[in-house]
């Protein structure tokens, strides 16, 4: 049981840490830092790939425990962290399991929140490049449709003449 405490722990943790970097790179994509948004981002995966192998290790202890008190049978359990705490004996470990899931659940929940608010803020982004580079050159005429090539060329017409 120590071994799973443990590794929640590390969960824990993972996910705070992760959860800063979520509030540091909106901050930067509001200040349209790419050279930093791309350092975070990396940053942000290799936090993701910690938090994924602690995970599949969390499963497994879970499981390992769950068939040490033969209860897995004929039907698995599922390794949820409240599936544990209801088949768990002990007080002092079921109180533990308890206040790590009340502490992870609200750090999950805001991770949530500020990775909804980057990925908003970088497609409103993308969407005002896109609109900056129509009024610059102009909106594409039937680019969507087949022509045929010899009648095909770049009829843009934007702010700028292209010829000079």
């Amino acid at each position: 049981m120590k071994d799973i405490i443990v590794c929640i722990q590390q969960l824990l943790k993972a996910h705070e840490q992760l959860l800063q970097l979520a509030k540091q790179k909106k901050d930067i994509i509001v200040a349209n830092d790419i050279t930093s948004l791309s350092e975070i981002t990396s940053k942000e995966a290799k936090y993701i790939a910690v938090i994924e192998t602690l995970e599949v290790r969390r499963q497994n202890l879970v499981n390992a425990y769950f068939q040490s008190l033969s209860l897995s049978g004929d039907k698995q359990i599922d390794p949820t962290l409240t599936n544990l705490i209801a088949l768990t004996k002990e007080e002092p470990d079921q109180q533990q399991l308890t206040d790590l899931q009340q502490q992870l659940l609200p750090v999950m929940e805001q991770l949530v929140a500020c990775q909804t608010l980057n990925d908003k803020l970088i497609a409103d982004a993308l969407q005002f490049l896109d609109y900056s580079v129509d009024l610059l050159f102009g909106e594409p005429e039937d680019d969507m449709l087949y022509q045929h090539p010899e009648k095909t060329r770049d009829h843009r017409k934007g702010m700028f003449e292209t010829k000079a």
